[in-house]
C-alpha cells in the first residue's frame, strides 16, 4: 500500500506541473497579444473646431507616432458647399510641398484631394507627437449655421505608410468635426440685406461663361468686384441695377486664367461675397 500512496503522489505532481505551466503559457499569450494591439501606430489626425462663417480656418494635420517614416499617402475630404479650398502652408516634414498635393481645379472645386509624400533621400523620418506636418486652409462658404467634417480617406489615393525598405506600416487616422456659427455681424448683414441677394454662379465650376443673379429690393447703385485666390483684385466695377432680378455675366476673358476667385457685391455699405471657379479647357 505504501508503495501505490507513493507512486500515486508522483503521478499527480507532474499533471499538476503540465497544468501550471499551460496556466503560464495562456498569461503569457493574453500579455503578449496585449502588447501587440498596445503597439504605437501612425496616426494621422485633426480636432475638432467651432468658429464662425465668413472667415478662412485652418486646419492643422498632425502626425503620432511618426518613426522611421519613409513614405506616406492618403486623401483629405471636406464638404465643398460648406468649405472651399483656400491653401496650403507650414510645411514641417522634408520634402513635403505644395506638390506633393493633386491640386487640380477639379479636386479642389470637389472637396477632395490626395497626398503623396517621399522623403526625397529615400530616409527614414521620426517626428515628436503632435507635429503638424502641414496647415490647410479653407474658406466658410455656408450660408447657415451647420456642422461639417473633414476626414481622411481612401480616394483618389489610398492611406499608406511605409520605411525605406517598403514595408508596409500600420497607418490609422481621425478626422475632425466643424462647428459653424453665425457670426454677430452676418447676422446683421443678413437681416439688412434680406431682400438685397448675391446668387451662387451658374454654371460653377464653368470653362467659358458664367451667370450672376443679383435679386434687389430696390433700384440702387452697387459695387461688383472680383479678386483671385492672392487677394489682387480683377474687377471693380459700379453699376445702376433697378429692381428686381438683374444678371451679371462673367467671361473667362476677364479673368487671370483657371483657379478660385471671389466676388463681392456691395449695396449700401452690405457686401455680400461668393466664390467661383473657372477650370482649364
Amino acid at each position: 500500500m505504501g508503495f501505490y500512496a507513493s507512486s500515486e503522489k508522483k503521478l499527480k505532481r507532474p499533471i499538476y506541473m503540465l497544468k501550471s505551466i499551460r496556466t503560464i503559457t495562456t498569461i503569457l499569450i493574453f500579455l503578449y497579444s496585449i502588447m501587440l494591439s498596445s503597439q504605437d501606430t501612425l496616426t494621422l489626425f485633426v480636432t475638432d473646431q467651432s468658429v464662425v462663417d465668413n472667415q478662412t480656418i485652418t486646419i492643422p494635420f498632425q502626425v503620432n507616432h511618426f518613426d522611421t517614416v519613409a513614405y506616406l499617402q492618403f486623401s483629405i475630404a471636406w464638404d465643398s458647399s460648406v468649405l472651399e479650398f483656400f491653401g496650403l502652408k507650414n510645411f514641417n516634414l522634408e520634402g513635403l510641398a505644395q506638390t506633393s498635393f493633386n491640386l487640380t481645379d477639379e479636386s479642389k472645386a470637389s472637396g477632395k484631394i490626395g497626398v503623396i509624400w517621399l522623403h526625397p533621400m529615400a530616409q527614414e523620418v521620426s517626428l515628436s507627437d503632435s507635429t503638424i506636418i502641414f496647415e490647410l486652409d479653407l474658406n466658410i462658404i455656408a450660408d447657415e449655421s451647420t456642422t461639417t467634417e473633414i476626414n481622411f480617406i481612401n480616394d483618389p489615393t489610398n492611406i499608406e505608410a511605409g520605411d525605406v525598405n517598403s514595408v508596409e506600416l500600420p497607418v490609422k487616422s481621425q478626422g475632425a468635426t466643424i462647428q459653424i456659427s453665425k457670426s454677430t455681424t452676418s447676422l446683421a448683414q443678413e437681416y439688412g440685406a434680406r431682400t438685397s441677394k448675391l446668387y451662387q454662379n451658374v454654371p460653377n465650376p464653368f470653362t467659358t461663361s458664367t451667370s450672376i443673379a443679383i435679386e434687389m429690393a430696390e433700384g440702387d447703385e452697387v459695387l461688383f468686384e472680383v479678386y483671385d485666390s492672392s487677394g489682387s483684385q480683377i474687377i471693380s466695377e459700379r453699376q445702376y441695377f433697378p429692381k428686381g432680378m438683374n444678371y451679371k455675366e462673367l467671361n473667362k476673358l476677364q479673368l487671370n486664367g483657371a483657379g478660385l476667385y471671389e466676388y463681392r457685391l456691395t449695396i449700401k455699405q452690405k457686401t455680400i461675397t461668393k466664390k467661383l471657379v473657372l477650370l482649364a479647357q
